[in-house]
């Protein structure tokens, strides 16, 4: 059954039966259930989406329309939360909600999210909004040292009880995440469902990006970072306009954001990093997006994408797992992105070699594969055989290719991409057009 919700004070009171069930489970179900009716919200959304998403006027409209949801003007001071830190030491989160499905969900997306990290240890991690640090805790124990950053102190507090005793490192900092300044440096920056809690939110990647060691990576998990346009997030970036989001809003005074995807990929990209998303269809909380700085080439240099290698990194979207070889395409439109070190001004041509195998069978003898540089199209690629064998291949373009960020976005176009199960060669879904091996670069004068 759907509710729909014509008021602030229908819902309100909705919200308020929902809130005195005090049953996880129900509260969740209930919130489900709620559609918004769009008057509510006037004509925000339709003046937001007319701005550009990266300008001052476009964020000072979501400060308005977060004023008017909220019914009063916000302040850092609401993202707190009233707990019991004894339960909270000694029970935590999720295990306080008693509920299966959701301490199930939970457990499974901080695994996935460890796992999808990946970071060796001993490293430093600093975990900003750290909440009660849930995910922190497993973390600590595993034997990272942590600096757990949240402007509520019984947050931290319920940090410092629960740690005590393990032989690593674990500080803890009252702060406003948009002001962070530790004068250190850390493996890892996690936000885990807290970025969003940020209006300023481009402010606080730009702490996080201080406080990282050059090889270091940024991890956002479980933020909402949506695929496609929804009705509950209208435009680019602001207020999710979802029944439980907008409780949130009200009742707490919480700062609650959602992001396009490509919104929040370009908010990276303009910041200088890259980023690849990692998903489990378990939960929606096991969802994960990886920024790291751009991989950079250097003259007479090459970029290896075999498993463990560093050129894995500059790989964004539409390729396999990494393996020792090099990595397979899955998808029709792969890209890659990394920046070009310096080159002498007297140098006009860029050169690109690729080590790669086109993937061919004898009942799959032809691959097209068209090649963008910076959306250019500047070459195709021709492959027939009856069998995947090494080949090289080479585009020279213009140097007036790049821009001023000397970035290299290349997108492969690949005609006929097919997967190893359909020609009967193995149980292989993976839709594959090429595997890449390395990439290196030369420069020539006109």
């Amino acid at each position: 059954m759907t509710i729909t919700i014509n008021s602030f004070e229908e819902l309100d009171n909705f919200l308020n039966y929902v809130e005195a069930l005090n049953d996880d489970d129900a509260m969740r179900k209930h919130w489900l259930t709620l559609k918004l009716n769009p008057l509510i919200f006037k004509d925000f959304a339709e003046k937001i989406k007319k701005l550009d998403p990266f300008t001052d006027q476009y964020y000072s409209l979501i400060q308005d329309f977060f004023g008017y949801l909220q019914g009063c003007k916000y302040h850092i001071s609401n993202e707190g939360l009233l707990i019991d830190v004894e339960l909270m030491t000694h029970v935590g989160y999720p295990y306080s909600t008693r509920s299966p499905a959701t301490v199930g969900a939970f457990l499974i997306a901080y695994g996935f999210i460890i796992k999808t990290m990946n970071v060796p240890i001993p490293a430093r991690i600093l975990d900003i909004g750290t909440g009660v640090g849930a995910l922190t805790q497993h973390l600590a124990k595993m034997g990272y040292d942590l600096t757990c950053v949240d402007v509520n102190d019984d947050f931290l507090e319920v940090i410092r009880r629960a740690s005590k005793g393990l032989p690593n490192r674990v500080d803890c900092v009252l702060s406003n995440m948009e002001e962070l300044d530790l004068k250190q440096k850390f493996d890892a920056v996690l936000f885990m469902e807290s970025f969003h809690h940020s209006l300023n939110h481009r402010e606080t990647l730009k702490k996080a990006i201080n406080h990282l060691k050059p090889n270091g990576i940024i991890v956002f998990a479980a933020e909402p970072i949506i695929k496609s346009e929804t009705d509950y997030l209208p435009y680019p970036w602001g207020p999710r306009l979802d029944g439980e989001s907008i409780r949130a809003i009200r009742k707490h005074g919480w700062i609650e954001l959602g992001f396009s995807e490509s919104y929040f990929y370009e908010m990276l990209h303009k910041s200088g990093l890259q980023a690849q998303r990692f998903s489990s269809s378990e939960t929606h909380w096991a969802d994960v997006i990886i920024a790291r700085p751009y991989k950079s080439l250097k003259l007479g240099k090459s970029l290896s994408m075999r498993a463990g290698q560093e050129g894995t990194f500059a790989l964004l979207s539409g390729w396999s797992q990494p393996e020792p070889f090099g990595t397979w395409t899955d998808g029709s439109s792969p890209t890659i992105r990394f920046i070009v070190e310096d080159t002498p001004e007297t140098y006009q041509q860029l050169q690109l070699n690729f080590e790669l195998i086109p993937f061919l069978a004898f009942t799959h003898t032809e691959q097209q594969i068209k090649v963008f540089i910076n959306e250019h199209h500047a070459e195709t690629w021709l492959f027939n055989g009856t069998e995947s064998t090494e080949e090289k291949r080479t585009i020279i373009f213009l140097k007036e290719f790049l821009d001023e960020s000397k970035v290299i976005n290349i997108r492969f176009q690949i005609s006929s991409p097919i997967s190893p199960s359909s020609l009967g060669l193995s149980n292989d879904t993976r839709q594959i057009g090429l595997g890449l091996i390395s990439i290196s670069l030369d420069a020539w004068r006109k």
